[in-house]
């Protein structure tokens, strides 16, 4: 049964139908083993019935005659699609809903790391932020794209820039353009399947990650300034590009929750300026990876 108090909330911020739902997972489970692929926290229906009322709103106020979920492949993501799957069909049995896992759509791998033998849930573990402060200044001050996570950057001279990284990791996780890569084919095989994914009588959500929604996020600026200002930027730089947009603007922007929507327009996302320059970006470093 529809929550009238929601309903009536959310009719003020309806999406049009032009726009992609972004919805970041529920809160998941503090724990650093298995390669920080735990599931989501007990105790979350409320919050997923929630999520699922505003779902279940849009597809009626759009006709739409069932709900794709895309998520990331991550256990808290596709446990969060599959409580909020189970909280629509509480509001409507008769709304059909599809899961669509997506590798595309995960979240920054973090490769494998080795935590201390005392290590419980909830522990923090200080490597994790040496790592990401790395990942972080070689990304995007010394414009290292495809520096992986959690590599110390061992010198020929046996030295490490990275001290404290050396021995903590026995696989190192992705770079930022590989994460960045993945987003780029996903919006690509979005535009060019734009009626089999995101048909007009089908709700499309897509379930994810905080570092996949704020990337998202800023490729949508960037693409309204392309659309706009006719903006360009040099091939292979479109991720500096966007950390410099979050950078500029992160005071003003809000900062995603666990069951936080976003709509981005669509047509910025499919504008053919815009997506044949991601195809360039996507050639540009897969070109470099050949070398």
């Amino acid at each position: 049964m529809y929550n009238a108090l929601l309903m009536e909330r959310f009719a003020k911020e309806t999406p049009p139908q032009d726009k992609i739902t972004l919805l970041r997972h529920l809160k998941d489970i503090n724990d650093l083993r298995n390669n920080r692929d735990s599931g989501i926290e007990a105790g979350q229906e409320q919050a997923a019935l929630e999520v699922a009322n505003r779902i279940a709103f849009y597809a009626k106020e759009r006709g739409a005659k069932a709900i794709i979920i895309f998520s990331s492949t991550k256990n808290r993501a596709t446990e969060s699609a599959e409580l909020v799957r189970e909280k629509l069909r509480s509001i409507d049995h008769h709304l059909k809903i599809i899961l669509s896992p997506s590798v595309y759509l995960s979240d920054l791998d973090h490769g494998e790391f080795i935590l201390p033998e005392n290590y419980v849930s909830g522990d923090h573990h200080d490597i994790l932020q040496i790592a990401w402060d790395a990942f972080i200044m070689e990304s995007f001050t010394e414009n290292n794209p495809n520096y992986r996570y959690g590599d110390p950057i061992v010198k020929e001279d046996g030295t490490a820039k990275y001290s404290e990284l050396v021995g903590q990791f026995t696989r190192f996780g992705e770079s930022q353009i590989d994460s960045n890569i993945r987003i780029y084919k996903a919006i690509v095989n979005g535009y060019e399947n734009r009626d089999r994914i995101f048909p007009k009588n089908i709700l499309s959500i897509v379930l994810t990650h905080s570092l996949v929604y704020a990337i998202l996020k800023n490729l949508s600026i960037v693409a309204k300034r392309v659309r706009k200002e006719n903006f360009n930027f040099k091939k292979g730089t479109l991720y500096k590009v966007c950390w410099d947009v979050y950078n500029n603007e992160k005071e003003s922007q809000h900062k995603s929750q666990y069951g936080d929507f976003l709509e981005i327009p669509i047509d910025l996302l499919e504008d053919k300026k815009f997506v044949g320059l991601l195809k360039e970006e996507i050639t540009f470093f897969e070109e470099e990876a050949m070398k």
